[in-house]
């Protein structure tokens, strides 16, 4: 069979074929509205066919027609002798195909964004280089994929997945952008626009994740300064005779390593040796 979709605004033209010509043109209701059916002459006079259609309509801003599959009924076919054919339901119609109703906009009903750039990295950080990729997820199959930009770029579609294997229905994209130097700072914007369903109805713009969660771009490597007791600035990779501090600027979600161990942010560094002092931020500068 072979899914037909209309949509608020819309005709479409259902036709039917006879041998003869009727006495009177057959009655065909559509979802229980009537369906005005006319004889086409020149069909009549350049073909000898009987071929009877109509235009079914939708408004534009049709509210109470039911969705989903419109049935379609046929009866007081006569011909002029009298014979009389039997009433029929034409739900799929005679070439296969079903008529459904949609004016629902589709709706991504799962929106995700992930930091991907390797096993274990950071959800709620990135820095430059980091793959973001933007997860949505609809209920209902696309006739128009959606367009994704991430961090103010056209984002690419790096999978489609769905369920019909399993015979559900879901349907998943996910696209991808790679930081660069030139993005801004601060939480990464993304949106999700332009999908449309099998019938032509248009989604809204998305721009929040469904969970709330959000990642910081951030690409700017942690400040650490060192001080001598009197608090004089001193410059890296120098040798000293005196105990040296050292001060990590905005040292949340920071880890500071020195010699491979656990440092507290101003403490004194006193050991007689050549110190390795490593800060890394939350996105991994």
């Amino acid at each position: 069979k072979l899914n037909f979709y209309v949509k608020n605004g819309e005709e479409f033209e259902f036709a039917m074929m006879f041998t003869e010509e009727l006495k009177q043109a057959p009655t065909v209701t559509i979802a229980g509205r009537n369906l005005e059916m006319t004889l086409n002459e020149k069909v009549k006079a350049e073909e000898s066919k009987y071929l009877y259609e109509g235009t079914f309509i939708i408004p534009a801003e049709e509210a109470e027609l039911a969705e989903g599959t419109l049935e379609i009924k046929v009866s007081n076919i006569v011909d002029f002798a009298g014979n009389v054919m039997e009433d029929n339901i034409q739900t799929p119609t005679s070439n296969g195909r079903i008529v459904i109703y949609d004016k629902t906009n589709p709706e991504a009903t799962k929106v995700l964004i992930q930091n991907n750039t390797e096993p274990g990295a950071s959800q709620t950080h990135a820095k430059e280089g980091s793959k973001i990729w933007v997860y949505a997820v609809f209920n209902e199959k696309l006739s128009v994929e959606p367009e994704f930009t991430i961090a103010g770029q056209k984002a690419t579609i790096v999978q489609r997945e769905n369920g019909e294997d399993k015979n559900q229905t879901w349907y998943k994209y996910a696209a991808e952008v790679v930081m660069t130097e030139d993005m801004e700072e601060g939480n990464i914007p993304f949106t999700i626009s332009g999908y449309k369903d099998l019938a032509g109805n248009e989604g809204a713009k998305v721009e929040k994740t469904t969970d709330g969660s959000n990642i910081i771009f951030d690409k700017t490597n942690p400040t650490v300064t060192l001080k001598d007791a009197r608090g004089k600035v001193l410059e890296s990779n120098k040798i000293y005779s005196f105990d040296v501090y050292a001060y990590i600027e905005d040292d949340s979600d920071c880890t500071i390593l020195l010699n491979g161990e656990e440092y507290k942010n101003g403490s004194k560094i006193w050991e007689r040796q050549e110190h390795e002092l490593v800060v890394t931020d939350a996105a991994g500068n």
